[in-house]
């Protein structure tokens, strides 16, 4: 993510889990209710726990492979 405050990380993260899906933001809900999320424009990832808590953030090295790997592993 560079050199960013915890505010603006968090904001990020906040930003891309309430991002609908559609155009470059990409995501499903897995069987067990944890939401996925990729920004295909940043390249940032994001899960949530079903209980709505942000459990991962990050920019994955693999970018969209990383994000298809996990519909693969957990998509419906």
């Amino acid at each position: 993510m560079g050199s960013i405050s915890r505010q603006a990380f968090y904001k990020r993260a906040i930003n891309l889990a309430d991002s609908p899906v559609g155009g470059h933001i990409r995501g499903f809900t897995s069987k067990q209710g944890w939401t996925f999320r990729f920004n295909s424009r940043t390249g940032e990832f994001l899960t949530t726990h079903p209980n709505g808590h942000i459990e991962t953030f990050f920019r994955p090295k693999q970018g969209l492979d990383y994000y298809l790997k996990q519909v693969q592993l957990y998509g419906n």
